[in-house]
């Protein structure tokens, strides 16, 4: 019941809360509503006292001012309609009547010094004016209950200069209170507007405390569950804690063998590691890195400061101290680290490329070293150089080179490609080297090609491409396919020169010795050839 309790409590809390504040929103907008009436009403007023009261015509809805004493209030026009002077006091009555008619909200104009009988102050209203007096300012009420319930305004009247006109001989200044409005309306016109909402709020709490009920009740269950099962849990522990000695038992005995197997795997592999504590001093050195590094005996490094030892300078001789170092930040920091452009030295002062990676290692989340493997690269970097030197020859020959994938996908090709072409590396990288043809080389030529090369040969022949720009030019091919070290063909490369002026040359030639040169004509040399194939 606590939790149930509690929530009924929160939720009361916040009805009453949320209650309360609809309640003064309901008297703010009571108080608006009266304050908007009070100004209009003052508004119309003050522009009559201005104007010094117009004049109307008597009919049903203006009688004679009873304010006023003839002749100055009433006139007769030369068309015989009778007017009557409607003074700021007249129009007011007149106004009030007007808004109650309509909105039933009753306006009385109200003073400790009242003129008019009428206009004397009830209980309430000469307690306002008294505050006023006293420096006080507009007021709102609720008062009555049930149906009875009314919302009761007064704002003080301050004479203002056009009100002197009437009100200068009883003794009033610019700026004196002269008394107050008083508007007063039934608390229903705005209490009933928001009934709907104290229902949905009512609503609103009771779905929520609900819910909250709900949801706590199918939590406790759980709990209760949950408890239960924790008692049947507990009755098993015992037999659990019995198993679980004798699985310890193994782990530690299955912990000692890999212990072993992993000292085996080190001592026995092709990658030299070493182990280090925080301060950077070997704590362990397999047999690869001890040969690798130039010693016989553990002994010789164990203790003692590997950066100092065999990564105290660069390549070029330079030295670098221990904050610069990579490896040092492993096990200083923790930050793990890889390298391919450093050296280490040698136990004879010789300095030789390795690779190395530096992992921390940590014991419970503490960092207590780290562990580096390490290998030599001298014969990798003579391949890269080596490399280089073809990449280089490639790059500056002054003949075409394409590489492909066996599905014949191109991956590279040299800058005399893009000269001779006028499609750049981007363009074709990816693309099939059809993208070139001519569509003039006959179809059994590319099938040779292809059979050739596939079939592992090399094969060398003409053919009639066309550049970006629709230009055609003849290139001399050799294409040769490149295996992987199992025999399988992987990619082809073809190197190609651009013939293409050689051939203008050859056709010269040729039409040279098969046409005239003044007529154009075929001579007798071509005609003979022409017929011995016909004849054949």
């Amino acid at each position: 019941m606590l939790p149930i309790a509690a929530w009924t409590a929160v939720v009361l809390l916040s009805l009453a809360w949320n209650w309360r504040a609809l309640d003064q929103h309901t008297d703010d907008v009571a108080a608006n509503r009266a304050m908007f009436v009070f100004k209009m009403v003052e508004s119309a007023r003050l522009w009559n006292a201005r104007h010094g009261g117009v004049y109307a015509e008597i009919n049903d809805y203006t009688p004679p001012n009873p304010y006023l004493e003839l002749p100055e209030r009433d006139i007769s026009t030369a068309s015989g309609r009778r007017l009557t002077m409607i003074n700021p006091a007249y129009m007011t009555r007149q106004l009030t009547a007007v808004v109650q008619e309509l909105s039933g909200v009753r306006v009385h104009l109200t003073s400790l010094k009242p003129i008019n009988p009428a206009n004397g102050p009830d209980p309430w209203e000469r307690a306002q004016l008294q505050l006023f007096e006293a420096g006080g300012d507009a007021v709102t009420e609720l008062s009555g209950t049930g149906s009875e319930a009314m919302y009761r305004f007064i704002a003080p009247l301050r004479t203002q200069q056009a009100c002197l006109k009437c009100h200068e001989k009883q003794g009033y200044k610019v700026g004196d209170i002269r008394g107050g409005v008083s508007i007063s309306f039934a608390a229903s016109q705005v209490q009933d507007h928001y009934a709907s909402q104290r229902r949905n709020l009512v609503l609103m709490h009771l779905g929520v405390w609900l819910l909250l009920t709900g949801l706590s009740l199918f939590a406790l269950s759980r709990y209760r569950g949950q408890m239960l099962e924790l008692q049947a849990a507990k009755e098993q522990q015992d037999v659990l804690v019995d198993q679980r000695t004798a699985e310890l038992r193994d782990e530690v005995r299955e912990r000692r063998q890999a212990e072993a197997q992993l000292r085996l795997f080190i001592e026995s592999s092709g990658a030299g590691i070493y182990g280090v504590d925080q301060d950077g001093n070997c704590t362990m050195i397999n047999p690869e890195a001890l040969r690798l590094l130039g010693y016989h005996d553990a002994t010789q490094l164990l203790g003692r400061n590997m950066h100092q030892t065999i990564h105290h300078t660069g390549h070029n001789g330079s030295a670098r101290s221990e904050a610069e170092c990579r490896l040092a930040a492993t096990y200083r920091t923790g930050a793990a680290a890889h390298a391919d452009d450093e050296v280490f030295w040698r136990a004879d002062g010789s300095s030789f490329p390795v690779e190395y990676r530096s992992h921390p290692l940590y014991v419970e989340g503490s960092l207590i070293g780290a562990v580096v493997t390490f290998s030599d690269i001298t014969e990798r970097k003579r391949n890269e150089a080596q490399l280089k030197k073809l990449s280089s020859a490639l790059e500056y020959s002054p003949a075409v080179a394409i590489i492909t994938d066996y599905d014949g996908r191109v991956e590279y090709v040299n800058p005399r490609f893009t000269e001779v072409t006028g499609y750049t590396a981007d363009e074709v990288i990816g693309k099939n080297p059809r993208l070139w043809q001519s569509g003039r080389t006959p179809l059994k030529t590319y099938q040779r090609l292809w059979a050739t090369i596939k079939s592992g040969e090399v094969w060398h022949g003409e053919v009639l491409n066309k550049s970006k720009d629709g230009n055609y030019f003849w290139e001399d091919s050799h294409i040769s396919p490149i295996r992987d070290e199992q025999g399988n063909i992987t990619h082809f490369v073809a190197i190609k020169e651009d013939i293409t002026e050689r051939k203008e040359q050859e056709l010269q030639m040729w039409r040279q010795a098969h046409y005239d040169g003044l007529t154009g004509l075929p001579n007798r040399d071509l005609f003979r050839a022409r017929l011995e194939q016909a004849l054949l």
